[in-house]
């Protein structure tokens, strides 16, 4: 049986012993021996597990570093992950795959082109951004959208993008818009369909309804319609990154209804979609085409956080581990970034122009934002791995402990003051996007889920650590109620967003 961090103690003499494992042994000791008894006791109560087995490669790792590792980003290396068949069709079969052709040296994997500098290609993409932000005016040309009256589609698509898609960049505005009037791979009638059907929710108007007088019916032909073209086209046969973001909409709107069996599933499919994809590998090694890399990560991205929110929601394993996947956090366009947003526009409803009301604008910060919502995203995976597995003991959470509490530190530490909301303080602006406001509530909630083990009548309960845990948490609870009180007074939580109400 193969196993990866555990090994059993055996004579130095026996020649099955790796080299690699002596010298983790080697290292294990010379740490016991630097160490003060009670940093010693935390050691060997880590090494240990019930069975006899030592894991020695985790346990002599420096907390500070591994929680540098957690706010920040690692560059490894993917190609030998990456397929490549005779007819140059890329695939995501790994090397232990029977089906795995190694990409070439003659065809296969392109290099980038070394004239094309980054600034180049922002600009382009930023420029790309702003022109087709320009043409969406044709769309009104069109009697129906995916079935819809034109005017209504529309309403429906801006409330999404007034809302839900900063949160999680899962749509890439300008490839959907533009792909939307010319029929490209980008946007799906199913795609478009669970954008209705996720949007209808924020919408006053009667005719989101089946029966007007019935609220629990908004948006119901949408999820029904959404439900036959999964069948009818054979959706779930052919995954698309249109039907990964489809799915993941839906599967999040579900969960938010109460549907949790049915948000799980979909939310599962569109996981494996991006595995099938090969999205969980960095797109910069298969493709020189910016969009596509562009909403490639965005995708991937996306999902890896709605994964992890899902999980902690529901208290259920992981789909993506950080350990599966090399995906870079950097996005190229920046065109809404510095988008002007009106509170009272998203407060009341209307959609104002940017003539009016221009002193009450806001920057939007939307790929900043969710760029920091990645990488919480990868302490989040940590925190449900190490505290919320069945597996987990009382002392690898007492060491794991230190070292998150220092990676949340260090993501706290690291941001932007653009993204700061600290409505307790009176330096602190007095409203800020509903996208940042969700992100701090989340990093509040993960403070929350830290230490909320060791207070509970549970596994991991310590009267030692229960009462500093007790104090992180309320500050934290007294933090999320403050800023939800901000969001409640400015937009009202009646289209709230859904990680907003959880959290």
């Amino acid at each position: 049986m193969l196993r990866s961090l555990s090994v059993e103690i055996v004579p130095v003499r026996n020649a099955n012993v790796s080299i690699e494992e002596r010298l983790r042994g080697k290292v294990f000791f010379l740490t016991l021996k630097r160490s003060s008894p009670g940093e010693r006791e935390k050691l060997l109560n880590a090494a240990v597990d019930e069975d006899g087995a030592v894991n020695l490669l985790d346990s002599t790792t420096d907390p500070a570093e591994e929680a540098l590792s957690l706010s920040s980003d690692d560059e490894l290396n993917i190609a030998n992950f990456i397929s490549v068949d005779d007819a140059g069709t890329t695939n995501s079969f790994g090397p232990s795959s029977a089906l795995h052709d190694p990409a070439r040296t003659d065809k296969g994997i392109p290099s980038p082109r070394h004239s094309t500098t980054i600034e180049h290609i922002k600009n382009r993409l930023i420029a790309n951004a702003a022109l087709q932000r320009h043409l969406e005016h044709r769309l009104t040309r069109h009697a129906t959208i995916a079935g819809e009256p034109t005017e209504l589609a529309l309403h429906l698509l801006n409330l999404h993008w007034a809302r839900q898609h900063h949160t999680f960049l899962l749509t890439y505005r300008p490839a959907v818009m533009q792909d939307l009037e010319c029929s490209g791979p980008y946007c799906s009638a199913f795609m478009l369909n669970a954008i209705f059907a996720c949007s209808s929710k924020f919408s006053p108007r009667s005719a989101v309804r089946d029966d007007p007088d019935d609220a629990s019916s908004v948006g119901r032909r949408f999820f029904k319609r959404c439900d036959e073209l999964l069948s009818s086209d054979s959706l779930l046969d052919r995954p698309h990154i249109s039907t990964i973001v489809g799915l993941i909409l839906l599967g999040s709107t579900y969960n938010a209804r109460g549907e949790t069996s049915k948000g799980w599933l979909y939310t599962g499919y569109a996981l494996r979609m991006v595995y099938d994809l090969g999205l969980h590998l960095d797109p910069k090694q298969t493709t020189e085409d910016p969009e596509e890399i562009e909403i490639c990560r965005r995708v991937f991205w996306g999902a890896f956080v709605c994964d992890k929110l899902q999980s902690l929601y529901m208290g259920r394993p992981v789909a993506i581990n950080l350990r599966d996947s090399q995906v870079s956090r950097e996005f190229l366009d920046l065109y809404e970034e510095m988008e002007p947003f009106y509170p009272s526009a998203l407060a009341t409803g209307s959609s104002s122009r940017l003539d009016e009301n221009m002193g009450h604008a806001i920057p939007r910060h939307s790929v900043s934002t969710f760029q920091r919502l990645c990488l919480l995203s990868k302490i989040m995976t940590t925190i449900i791995n190490r505290f919320y597995v069945v597996g987990a003991t009382f002392s690898n959470a007492q060491i794991d402990l230190l070292r998150i509490e220092q990676a949340l530190q260090q993501w706290r530490d690291k941001l932007p003051p653009e993204l700061d909301f600290q409505p307790w303080l009176s330096t602190s602006p007095a409203v800020q996007t509903p996208n940042i406001m969700v992100l701090h509530n989340v990093y509040h909630s993960l403070t929350i889920l830290v230490h909320r083990p060791f207070i509970s009548d549970d596994r991991l309960r310590s009267t030692a650590t229960s009462g500093r845990s007790w104090e992180q948490c309320t500050v934290a609870a007294r933090c999320i109620t403050s800023i939800a009180s901000v969001y409640k007074s400015t937009y009202g939580l009646t289209g709230a967003p859904f990680s907003e109400s959880d959290a």
